[in-house]
């Protein structure tokens, strides 16, 4: 399997093409919104042909302010969308092979909007999901 770290920093310099947005790619202990926090969800190995292959899943939680219920809710819709300046998958599938660190990543489901606290501040909140094949 290809090195975790340069899938991650693939993955962050694809979200930091979306102006404004803080990344980070392990979990800080405060976030200034916007912000996305990278996490691994899961690892399987040998998906095609014993080494061939590993399937990587990561989870990028976007988190806007509550400060305004209609512009935070708004941003976090923009990065929910299909396409646009602030598309999470837009982003990510811009560059498939993340930088030539992946065989191929896309953006495959974003969960319900939410509140969730984190470092006990709350916030508007929506988790993407991200498939990252890499080579084994």
């Amino acid at each position: 399997m290809a090195a975790l770290l340069p899938v991650l920093r693939g993955l962050k310099t694809r979200l930091e093409t979306i102006d404004g947005l803080r990344v980070h790619e392990t979990i800080p202990g405060a976030i200034d919104p916007p912000a996305a926090v990278l996490s691994l969800e899961t690892v399987t190995y040998d998906s095609s042909m014993s080494r061939g292959s590993d399937d990587l899943v990561f989870s990028a939680d976007v988190f806007t302010s509550m400060a305004s219920d209609r512009s935070g809710q708004e941003l976090l819709f923009s990065f929910i969308d299909g396409e646009g300046p602030n598309s999470v998958k837009a982003a990510v599938e811009a560059d498939p092979l993340l930088g030539g660190v992946a065989m191929f990543a896309e953006v495959t489901d974003a969960g319900a909007p939410r509140i969730a606290s984190f470092g006990e501040i709350e916030y508007y909140n929506v988790q993407f999901r991200i498939f990252v094949s890499v080579a084994g």
